[in-house]
């Protein structure tokens, strides 16, 4: 209730753990635009699986992001920065992404820049 004792509407509030741009977004797109059409196709996460690994494979050998670095530009903190040849950015707040894949595994980032966590205010 707020002021008066007048009952507000309940808020919805969203957290997103990650944002992506490229080959993973365009199969995650491609997934739900056929969920949406045809819902009764995607009733089993096996199911679901193979579909995501149709996706996949279908953007992978169409390059639907080959050379997305010529395509978008970044900007750090006001300074444009250099992008190596990708077919996708990923942003997080979360430890692992896509169904439990570590990014930082084995890659030595954690003893640059410490463990990742959801709660420290940072987007890895």
């Amino acid at each position: 209730y707020g002021y008066f004792g007048i009952k507000r509407p309940m808020k919805t509030l969203i957290m997103n753990c990650y944002f992506s741009i490229g080959c993973d977004a365009a199969v995650v797109l491609n997934f739900h635009r056929n969920r949406e059409e045809n819902p009764s196709l995607f009733k089993n996460r096996i199911l679901n699986k193979a579909w995501y690994l149709g996706y996949g494979t279908k953007d992978v050998f169409e390059s639907v992001c080959h050379k997305l670095n010529e395509r978008i530009a970044v900007e750090l903190d006001g300074k444009a920065i250099e992008l190596p040849e990708l077919e996708g950015i990923v942003l997080l707040n979360i430890a692992s992404w896509s169904s439990g894949c570590d990014l930082w595994a084995g890659s030595g980032l954690e003893e640059v820049s410490g463990k990742q966590s959801p709660s420290d205010g940072l987007i890895e």
